[in-house]
């Protein structure tokens, strides 16, 4: 038995005859010496294709083997690189599906993204104009808050030049009214704020209580510190003592009168006296019984003793300043009697007095202050 096999597509046909010029397979031509190629072959060949041997055995055997005589089909390689080809194509159609479903997910996650963006974009938009409004806003309020401040210091500097303009008339009125003081006035201090009783008593061998003395020296203390204030409480013999005017109708200051009490105590008084230019002078003082002094603030007396009162009986150097001095005094009183003290102002060889303007209404100016206080005032 002869075989032929095609040169084109390796179709192998197994017979005596060729069944027609061309490849029943593919269609071309048989070519030149492909009998004999295949024969010189046919073992090789037959044992490639033992299977379809055992086929060609059982169609021998078939009463239809007259009817018809079917080719062979190709040899196993050609199906392997069918089935090859066959994956590679599902494989390209899976992988092109997935790159699709990749780029639409994609395309949707970047139109997700833009809208985020969008949106992120609007809303930064909306709070710059925020933003933008708040600015002009700030901008109005302050140029409105600099108008008001403008017109907050304009006031200010009308009120300064007013009440500049008053100080002079009131240091006008000062200069005249020490001026008619010196004409028709008299030197004793008779206008004084006047404030106690406060309890007192001398510390002795006898006894050692000493706490009405703290008690004393501790309101001594504060009033030193602070001043004279209208405002001003103290607890002493009697609870809220506080400064009250006294004007004498003579020169000497009856504290008996003025606290309306004639036992053991101590009271204060404060007056200022204005001097229109500054000049040295004599204070004589006399007290019934002991007497602390101070002038602007310095203790320039201090007697502790039990005795009438008479003018004259200490004569105290002192400087009065231009303008407000202050005269502050602690008259103590030992027993029932009399309590009182004499102020008089007199001239460096103590020949005559010294008329100055006093009064117990508390300057507004710089009053009441040591000798320190006023350098930096005026430094000031």
């Amino acid at each position: 038995m002869n075989s032929h096999r095609c040169q084109a597509c390796d179709f192998i046909f197994l017979g005596e005859d060729v069944p027609e010029e061309h490849c029943p397979e593919c269609g071309e031509d048989w070519g030149v010496g492909a009998g004999a190629e295949v024969s010189e072959n046919f073992e090789t060949i037959e044992s490639s294709l033992h299977p379809h041997l055992e086929e060609k055995s059982l169609l021998e055997n078939n009463p239809l083997e007259s009817i018809t005589q079917e080719p062979l089909p190709r040899k196993a390689g050609g199906r392997i690189a069918f089935f090859v080809c066959l994956l590679i194509m599902v494989f390209s159609l899976v992988w092109q599906m997935r790159t699709t479903s990749l780029m639409k997910n994609s395309e949707r996650t970047s139109q997700q993204r833009i809208k985020e963006l969008e949106e992120e974009l609007e809303a930064t938009r909306s709070r710059l104009n925020d933003a933008s409004l708040q600015i002009v806003d700030g901008r109005e309020t302050t140029q409105e808050m600099t108008r008001q401040l403008e017109d907050v210091q304009q006031e200010f500097e009308d009120e300064r030049r007013k009440f500049a303009a008053d100080r002079v008339r009131l240091e006008e009125l000062e200069r005249s009214l020490s001026a008619l003081w010196e004409q028709h006035g008299h030197s004793h201090l008779r206008s004084w704020q006047i404030i106690g009783p406060f309890p007192f008593a001398v510390a002795s061998a006898e006894t050692s209580d000493t706490t009405e003395l703290a008690q004393l020296m501790a309101v001594e203390t504060g009033i030193l510190e602070s001043g004279y204030s209208e405002q001003a409480k103290y607890v002493g013999l009697r609870p809220n003592l506080s400064w009250q005017p006294y004007l004498s109708d003579n020169d000497r200051i009856d504290l008996r009168k003025a606290c309306d009490y004639s036992e053991n105590a101590a009271a204060f008084a404060i007056n200022w006296v204005f001097s229109r230019t500054p000049k040295e002078a004599l204070l004589s003082v006399g007290s019934d019984d002991g007497m602390r002094l101070w002038f602007n603030r310095n203790l320039i007396h201090d007697v502790d003793t039990n005795r009438s009162s008479s003018p004259g009986q200490e004569k105290l150097p002192v400087t009065l300043k231009a303008g407000w001095n202050e005269v502050l005094v602690r008259v103590d009183n030992r027993g029932k009697g009399d309590w009182n003290f004499f102020a008089e102002f007199k001239t460096p060889d103590n020949k005559s007095g010294i008329k100055l303007f006093h009064t117990w209404i508390a300057p507004q100016s710089d009053v009441g202050l040591n000798d320190e206080k006023d350098q930096s005032d005026k430094s000031r």
